[in-house]
């Protein structure tokens, strides 16, 4: 490029970067960055963590947090800080250095206003640690700054409640949700339903896997889950409660989620008075117009 007159800059840099990353190219990288430096009028931050992200996905952490930090010296005066901040603090959290997450957090804090997305960015990072009682906190600022309503972020953390078996927190904050008057996804209810069978509140689990379907839409991506809606079914089936289980099943079809066909084999099921295993549920689950793979439509 030099040689037919075209001048670099940091997006060049990155993107040069890029390449050499797909080839695993350490040196290359290596080779860019110098002559990159060599031109202090296009050193961004950008450039830097692009490298960093690359030394990544290598393995090479020591590389990476060099890289970190290089990005970091440029954040003030990049165009876009807020974007500079939440990504390198997100790239901190991938190699594991909690700290350098709540160190760039604080100064993320102190020098520019941070709206949504930076919440987000640095909670779904301490996250990655387990570190509940730090996102706790950092959510409850959030709550007190009266930013415009984003059920995101208590969904993270909810997510994340229910995953480690803290499921009164994750009620608490559910109700926070709804004070607030903020609308729980099928995400959310989702994950609550997962947290209750885990641990064997089963009745509460089926209220939220009710909840779910009620909330999501058969047009979007999200389907409920297979295994909850097998788990619902059978138990009220076996304890006789037909009525719950006819609902659950009218909600199905009527939010487009299975056809009439599906729809006439599940009451069949339900009202069978012999015992079946809950694999026969799956079956016919999974012959539904809509049987895509239960995984795919659950990662958070």
């Amino acid at each position: 490029m030099e040689e037919k007159g075209i001048g670099h800059d940091g997006s060049t840099y990155a993107t040069q970067i890029s390449a050499h990353a797909a080839n695993s190219d350490v040196e290359g990288i290596d080779e860019i960055l110098t002559r990159m430096e060599t031109d202090p009028e296009v050193v961004d931050w950008y450039a830097y963590s692009a490298a960093a992200n690359r030394f990544i996905k290598a393995g090479l952490v020591d590389k990476a947090l060099s890289m970190l930090k290089k990005s970091e010296e440029l954040i003030l005066t990049a165009t876009r800080k807020s974007a500079a901040f939440e990504y390198i603090l997100t790239q901190y959290a991938t190699i594991g250095k909690k700290d350098e997450v709540l160190r760039l957090w604080e100064l993320y804090n102190k020098h520019h206003k941070v709206y949504n997305r930076g919440y987000i960015s640095v909670i779904t990072s301490l996250l990655k640690f387990d570190d509940i009682e730090s996102a706790e906190k950092i959510f409850e600022e959030w709550e007190s700054r009266k930013l415009s309503y984003d059920v995101r972020i208590p969904k993270f953390l909810i997510s994340a409640c229910c995953r480690k078996g803290h499921l009164e927190k994750a009620e608490r904050l559910l109700r926070r949700v709804m004070e607030q008057g903020g609308k729980p996804d099928a995400k959310i209810w989702h994950c609550l339903a997962s947290g209750y069978f885990k641990h064997n509140q089963t009745q509460k689990a089926i209220e939220a896997t009710k909840q779910e379907i009620s909330v999501a839409m058969s047009s979007s991506f999200w389907r409920p889950s297979k295994s909850h809606l097998a788990a619902s079914l059978d138990y009220l089936k076996g304890k006789g409660d037909l009525e719950r289980a006819e609902e659950i099943i009218r909600l199905l079809r009527d939010k487009g989620f299975v056809s009439e066909d599906i729809h006439e084999r599940l009451l069949d099921y339900i009202k069978d008075g012999e015992s079946k295993s809950p694999l026969s549920l799956l079956r016919i689950l999974n012959n539904s117009r809509d049987a895509d793979e239960e995984n795919s439509h659950h990662s958070a």
